[in-house]
């Protein structure tokens, strides 16, 4: 009779200026955090500030702390079934207290598989196609001389990272694909994953 042993091993640092994260517990152990009590991922990233790890772990955002490659990421399972990921820049401020800046984010569920997104996605494929394709699409809308523009991404099995450009087609009014661009932004937090966070989110 064989039995599998599982040491969950919680990282206490004795560099206090280096904050307190666990490498080891697992995702699925961890309490399923509430999608529409979260705060605004995306504004919050956006506005470029920092805020206290106390304040993300309160919030949801970080309910675990992972360090990776010299890098810190949280992850929280998420009550639509997906899981959200933040790179997170952890800096401890002269008064001891702990802030962290969003370097990146994304929500997931499973990532798309690039080679079947490659043989189906092509110039000329509706947005409703790609979205149908991959859920987990960021998708963002600008007005630039009174005409909506879109662009979307896309992270991928393969950690690639891809941007696709539409225009309005003529005759649908619809968006169709026009330009599909590759994206070599290595500092994702998606290229920091540990081996078992990245596989439950692989197809």
């Amino acid at each position: 009779v064989s039995a599998l042993l599982v040491i969950v091993v919680i990282i206490f640092n004795k560099d206090n200026s280096i904050y307190t994260y666990n490498n080891f517990k697992f995702v699925s152990s961890l309490e399923v955090q509430d999608i529409n009590k979260i705060p605004d991922v995306r504004s919050m990233i956006s506005q470029s500030v920092l805020y206290t790890m106390d304040y993300m772990v309160k919030e949801g955002i970080a309910p675990i702390v992972r360090y990776n490659n010299g890098h810190y990421y949280s992850v929280a399972p998420l009550s639509d079934g997906k899981y959200l990921f933040v790179l997170l820049c952890i800096t401890k401020e002269e008064d001891g207290v702990f802030t962290a800046g969003i370097e990146d984010f994304f929500f997931v569920s499973k990532l798309c598989n690039r080679t079947g997104f490659d043989k189906t996605i092509q110039i000329g494929s509706s947005m409703e196609e790609v979205l149908a394709l991959d859920e987990n699409a960021v998708v963002l809308e600008a007005k630039i001389n009174n005409e909506t523009e879109y662009n979307s991404y896309h992270r991928f099995n393969d950690k690639s990272y891809v941007q696709l450009h539409y225009i309005i087609d003529q005759e649908t009014q619809k968006p169709v694909v026009a330009e599909i661009k590759e994206l070599n932004n290595k500092h994702l937090v998606l290229n920091y994953l540990l081996p078992w966070d990245f596989n439950v989110i692989l197809n």
